[in-house]
Order: C-alpha cells, then sequence, then structure tokens
C-alpha cells in the first residue's frame, strides 16, 4: 500500500494549517510562502538592524534562500524576547508572531 505524503504552501493562515492536521495528519508537512514572509522580514528589519535595515533584509533573504531558516527565526526571536513592552504591536512582533505559529 503506497502512503500518501502532502505538502502544502500557504500564507501561514490558520485556517489552511488546521485543514492540512485534519486531513493528512501526520503525512503532511507546511511551508510558508517566501512572498509573505518576505513582507513580514521587512517590517521587521528596522528593528533587527536600525542602521541598515535593507542590508539586514537581504542577507535574511539570502539566508533563507540557503536554507537557514532556523537561524533568521532565531535572530527574529531573539530581538522580540528583549523588547521591553511584547505586547505592543510593531513590526517586529507581528514578525515574529507570524513565524512562531509554524516554526515552533
Amino acid at each position: 500500500m503506497c502512503m500518501l505524503y502532502v505538502h502544502a504552501i500557504s500564507d501561514s493562515a490558520p485556517w489552511i494549517a488546521e485543514q492540512i492536521k485534519l486531513n493528512f495528519c501526520n503525512r503532511s508537512g507546511h511551508l510558508i510562502d517566501f512572498y509573505h514572509l518576505c513582507g513580514y522580514l521587512s517590517e521587521a528589519a528596522i528593528w533587527c538592524n536600525i542602521f541598515e535595515p535593507k542590508k539586514w533584509l537581504e542577507e535574511s533573504k539570502e539566508k533563507l534562500k540557503a536554507g537557514k531558516s532556523r537561524e533568521v527565526f532565531k535572530e527574529i526571536e531573539n530581538k522580540f524576547r528583549a523588547l521591553d513592552h511584547p505586547e505592543q504591536e510593531n513590526g517586529l512582533v507581528r514578525c515574529y508572531r507570524y513565524m512562531e505559529k509554524d516554526w515552533i
């Protein structure tokens, strides 16, 4: 018997992840698409490198393309944990919440 494995790509909307798990259980994977992730990284860039946010963003994109997504997430997570008021909405908080939904 052949086991079907499904790999889904989405914008990380919670309902999509729920449907993937509901329908395919342990026979599935879920990938956040690069386009949406880069939008969130762009918002976080000023929080991650106040002097060169564009450079930080480009370097982070290259890391993602090289398969170093955990490294990018860890940097976002460290900056998030260092915030005095992480409950306040800003680009870093939105990026962290977006990434941590599917990465932890």
